[in-house]
């Protein structure tokens, strides 16, 4: 490929849905970002490829073995030791025998003292440089929080240079966490070094330094799993140790929190007041769990008395020092405490399952962070959200004069709350309600986001609303705007109280489509006997309901593709108060004129409809024939096809339908099957050519791609020129702005997911995780870390600003062959943190133009993200100067020459595509109790008698 840079092996990263990720980043906050000119005044940074160091044993010489040092030289390194934390409480006289041990080597200017991303061995040494210079050799990713060791300073895309001077003492952290090296170290001049061995290390260090084991303590807390290595070791030399006795009191009620504790060994009972004048236990605590810790960061007295059992010993953090520490899962555990405890008192919640809890949860809006004196509402004003205080206090006033309402303000496990009437009606706040405290913070959840996940939805407020729904339909893809407003006049809506029976299966022929406009609809199966109208009591339902219809879905249009009229698969029964707008297949057909309705390819006007059928024929499931296959999924594997009867070559999917079902994707895989048809009318799309199934999987048969990933074509060059990463990010903009148009999110760009044509043009392809959204927002997280927004990663809601975030990852990582935010260890916890605080480093290489383009695409708040502006959308990005080269009517034609043409011997070949040949074929069988009780979700898939 033209213009490449030449890379090495890439690893090819997967795709996961919320359930994957949800305790990963629950808790993760967003940092502020960071100018590139600062960066680059930060460190040395070389424009040459990333160096590849190696070890030569050639240019070191151990020293004399019996170890000898001069007294000035020992006095030196136990002076550099004792300030080191790692080596804290160990007696001077140990530390003697441990320099005692210590023996020199000297190392030739040039020579690898240590190799970066070298993994933990037997004869790992920890140095202390006594002549010479040497210095820190980074390539990769940057980890913006370690300030202190040059040995852990990381910075993305490049190479970094820091200098160190005699008295350095390095590779300490490695031995401790027994750990991969984060740097390599270099002798700059010839140098000396007193090496201390692993044996030794452990021997010593790990058997007499306080500092040392509580680092390994604290290194496996959860909570504090976000933390460098620089960080921990900064938090632990803050943390004193404390003993209480049994029945010693550590915190009391009413007392300020100014400090938290940590268990390091015994339990804690906790006691709350029963509200009869005595106490009752509600919890005990034990090794590895805070004591105190929501006083502390809410600012608020103590709620419980927590009491030792027996011995305990803890380690105490003040609140300062707690809230200093750089990780932003300290600074957001509490806002799910918060959140979760709250809704667990709330009757409207009770009986909610974990997942349903989740979800509620991820509905919440940002925090707010208001000042003292602000006004959070007035006296009036409508009140629409549940609010929670998670930090700081509260005061109301009505009239202007200051009141106390208990019964307005709760409190729950040390947090305020107020406005839960809202979730269920809202209606005008009686009091003026301030920020009492210096600062505080505030969570909300509005009644739209509680009404839409209780299936609550105040529905379709509009003709464009209910438009925007019946586009939904691939049997109405072909509709135009005008023919939809004059659809609209033939349609009839009715209201219906819960029970009412709207349609009874098999009781007679209809050509209705059914749409719901409002509240919730129950489908229950057809052979329970309803009246044909009137109430039937709901609970009873409950074991033969198969769906749930909510505030947009559309009942029975397949009748659109059918010549004849037919009864009802399944009755409709009212679930809640419900608005239902119902017309008919004779309607559709006078409004468009009796034009073909049923798939949009057929949408397709006079010769490019009859050019689209030549060119993907309906295919018979039958005349494939099963050849290679090119790639595996989380349900299923991609194989290559041909049609016996016509040689055309297609992409057959396949997806099993037990571990859909286990999964709970069945949602995610039909929103696939319809986007991929929603899709397939643009060019840079893969098209889809037909979807079948069997009893125990899912085909979606799709045009045959036969240039590989763009993934793989990445890893082959290792970057591309400008003009080559322009003409594809053009292409992926033009396939973005039609998905957007349609009210879709994409939601997993990244190369594995871009194809490239016989032409060169790109392809998109897996849309398991695209999602119709219209204007809203969609709060479910999935995605691949490296290429997550931030408003994705911290559930603020997605819009088509997450995609343009994709993109500026994309071209990115075109341009230097990594993505900004990518962790050096691949621990997804650093590539959030990364992306969260917004930083990433711009190499000298990449042009002011493609440079300024990134940094506007990468905004953290996607609201200044560019491309989010509602009125001109992906025009936005195609009118940066970056793209002042493109033709984009010539591009989207495919008029443009491509800047690499794949190498396509034959239609079956795949020697673009990695081989899968060995993979297991044989789909788990799905549970006999929800083959049935699932049938009806893959009407969208043709049934076909045997599976080859």
């Amino acid at each position: 490929m033209p213009g490449a840079k030449q890379g090495g092996t890439k690893e090819r990263r997967a795709a996961a849905g919320s359930e994957a990720v949800r305790d990963q980043i629950r808790k993760l906050a967003v940092g502020g970002p960071q100018a590139r000119e600062e960066k680059e005044k930060i460190y040395e940074v070389s424009d040459s490829e990333d160096e590849e160091l190696e070890d030569d044993p050639s240019e070191r010489t151990t020293l004399s073995g019996d170890w000898y040092k001069p007294q000035e030289v020992t006095d030196a390194i136990l002076e550099a030791l004792k300030r080191n934390f790692v080596f804290k409480g160990i007696p001077q006289n140990h530390l003697v025998e441990v320099v005692g041990r210590m023996y020199g080597i000297s190392f030739k200017s040039g020579a690898v003292v240590l190799q970066q991303g070298a993994l933990p061995k037997q004869d790992d040494c920890m140095y202390y440089l006594q002549q010479g210079e040497a210095e820190v050799v980074i390539s990769g990713g940057a980890d913006a929080a370690s300030k202190n060791h040059g040995e852990e300073r990381k910075v993305d895309g490049h190479t970094v240079r820091i200098p160190q001077k005699p008295g350095w003492l390095f590779g300490d952290v490695a031995l401790l966490f027994h750990s991969p090296r984060t740097a390599s170290v270099v002798a700059k001049t010839n140098i000396t070094v007193w090496a201390m061995d692993r044996r030794t290390f452990l021997k010593f260090v790990m058997k007499h330094a306080q500092g040392a084991r509580a680092l390994r303590f604290l290194r496996k807390l959860p909570l504090l799993k976000g933390l460098s290595d620089n960080d921990l070791i900064r938090a632990a030399s803050r943390m004193p140790q404390r003993m209480y006795e049994d029945g010693q009191p550590l915190i009391r009620i009413g007392e300020r929190g100014d400090e938290l504790f940590l268990i390091r060994y015994g339990k804690v009972r906790v006691f709350r007041p029963d509200g009869n004048g005595g106490r009752v236990e509600v919890a005990v605590l034990g090794r590895g769990q805070f004591v105190g810790e929501r006083a502390v960061i809410n600012d608020k007295l103590r709620s419980a008395d927590c009491v030792a059992q027996g011995q305990v010993q803890v380690v105490v953090l003040k609140k300062r020092e707690f809230m200093d520490l750089d990780n932003p899962l300290l600074a957001w555990m509490l806002d799910y405490d918060a959140v979760s405890a709250v809704i667990r008192s709330l009757p409207q919640f009770k009986g909610l399952k974990q997942e349903q809890m989740e979800n509620i949860l991820d509905r919440f809006d940002a925090r707010e962070e208001l000042m003292q004196g602000d006004t959070i509402l007035n006296q009036g004003d409508m009140l629409e959200k549940l609010y929670v205080v998670k930090i700081g206090e509260i005061v109301l006033y009505r009239n202007e004069e200051r009141v106390d309402d208990p019964n307005f303000v709760h409190e729950i496990a040390g947090f305020s709350y107020f406005g839960e009437t809202a979730i269920t009606q809202t209606g005008k706040c009686p009091y003026t309600i301030r920020v009492a405290s210096e600062s505080l913070h505030l969570l909300s959840l509005p009644k739209r986001q509680v009404d839409s996940f209780m299936g609550r939805d105040t529905g379709l407020k509009n003709d464009e609303a209910v438009v925007a729904a019946l586009k939904k339909s691939k049997f109405l893809a072909n509709m135009t705007d005008p023919e939809f407003k004059e659809l609209l006049k033939a349609c009839e809506q009715t209201d219906y109280n819960p029970g009412e029976v709207i349609a009874v299966a098999n009781s007679s022929v209809t050509n209705k489509i059914f749409l719901v406009k409002s509240g919730e609809v129950m489908v229950v199966a057809a052979d329970l006997a309803l009246p044909d109208s009137g109430e039937v009591d709901v609970r009873k339902l409950t074991g033969s309901e198969r769906q749930r219809l909510l505030a947009g879905s559309i009942f029975n249009d397949k009748a659109l593709n059918s010549p004849e009229t037919a009864s009802l698969e399944a009755s409709l029964v009212a679930g809640t108060p419900c608005g239902i707008i119902t017309f008919t297949t004779s309607d559709v057909e006078k409004v468009m004129g009796g034009r073909a309705m049923s798939r949009s390819r057929n949408a397709l006007p006079g010769a490019a409809a009859a050019a689209e059928e030549r060119r993907f024929p309906r295919v018979k499931f039958t005349e494939l024939e099963f050849h290679r296959i090119i790639g595996t999924g989380q349900f299923g594997l991609v194989r290559v096809v041909r049609n016996i009867k016509t040689n055309e070559v297609y992409a057959l999917k396949v997806m099993h339908k037990a571990p859909i079902v286990e999964s709970k994707q069945i949602e995610h895989v039909i929103n696939e099957r319809k986007i991929l048809e929603e899709a397939c009318t643009h060019p840079f799309c893969v098209r889809l050519c037909g979807a079948y199934q069997d009893k125990a999987s899912l085909y979606l048969l799709q045009e045959w791609v036969p240039g590989g990933e763009l993934f793989h074509h990445l890893d082959v060059e290792g970057a591309f020129d400008e003009p080559t990463a322009m003409f594809y990010a053009a292409n992926v903009l033009l396939a973005l702005e039609f998905l957007h148009a349609k009210g879709i999110v994409y939601r997993d760009l990244k190369p594995e997911n871009l194809l490239l044509d016989t032409q060169g043009y790109i392809k998109m392809a897996d849309f398991g995780f695209a999602k119709y959204i219209g204007g809203d927002k969609t709060y479910t997280i999935c995605g691949t870390p490296d290429y997550q927004a931030p408003e994705v990663i911290m559930r603020r809601g997605t819009t088509k600003a997450a995609d343009y975030w994709a993109l500026g990852v994309l071209i990115f990582e075109m341009l230097v062959g990594d993505p900004p935010f990518k962790s050096l260890t691949g621990d997804p916890w650093d590539t959030f943190r990364r992306t969260l605080s917004g930083r990433f480093y711009v190499p000298n290489f990449i042009s002011d133009q493609a440079a300024d383009l990134i940094f506007k695409l990468l905004q953290v708040n996607p609201d200044k993200r560019l491309g989010s502006d509602k009125r001109l959308g992906a025009e936005e990005i195609k009118r940066h100067r970056w793209f002042s080269r493109i033709d984009w009517k010539a591009l989207e034609q495919k008029r443009l020459p491509s800047p690499f043409r794949p190498r396509v011997r034959n239609p079956l070949d795949t020697s673009n595509f990695d081989n899968f040949d060995n993979v297991d074929l044989e789909p788990p069988p799905v549970p006999a109790d929800r083959a049935e009780k699932h049938s009806q979700q893959w009407e969208l898939w043709d049934w076909i008698e045997d599976r080859p």
